[in-house]
């Protein structure tokens, strides 16, 4: 057991060393939370191109500007926050358009997400956090400033919200 880790570990390092390792950082915009407002979200993602145009991606998303709505009147008052974090692990393939620096980035892979709601009225405050596992998947477009740096733009469908970002992807 030991010797086949210690060989599937190299072979990983291996394959890595071979491979165009990146990463990148950006912001998005978190939709589709049923009757909130929007949110804003850091981004931050570490992927390998394995060949062929084909990449490994792992991705974190982290809601900083919340997701929330507001009611106030005379008589009552209340707030509903939505903290949201996921982190996805996402195959994408990126297909160039000939004699451009533009490519079309399609991803699928599986995404973790965990919400905490914040609520409070009138009259209470309450807590409550869940989580899922299940398919994400998007679609971005790059352009290529320079063989180690490229902007990104994308949409990602993380199942119970969307994000819409925009970032910076730079090559090691």
């Amino acid at each position: 057991m030991t010797k086949k880790l210690v060989v599937s570990s190299l072979l990983m390092v291996s394959a890595l060393n071979a491979s165009d390792v990146y990463g990148r950082l950006g912001v998005a915009q978190t939709n589709g939370v049923s009757n909130l407002d929007s949110g804003i979200s850091v981004v931050g993602a570490v992927g390998t191109k394995m060949g062929n145009n084909l990449g490994l991606e792992l991705e974190a998303t982290q809601t900083v500007s919340h997701p929330s709505k507001s009611y106030s009147s005379y008589y009552y008052n209340y707030n509903l926050e939505l903290k949201i974090l996921n982190v996805g692990l996402y195959g994408v393939y990126d297909f160039l358009i000939p004699n451009t620096k533009i490519a079309i980035k399609p991803r699928i892979g599986l995404n973790y997400q965990h919400w905490t709601v914040d609520g409070s009225d009138s009259y209470y405050s309450a807590s409550a956090s869940d989580s899922k596992t299940g398919l994400s998947y998007g679609v971005g477009i790059s352009y290529k400033f320079s063989d180690d740096m490229e902007a990104i733009l994308d949409y990602v469908d993380k199942g119970d919200s969307t994000n819409l970002g925009l970032g910076v992807q730079m090559s090691f």
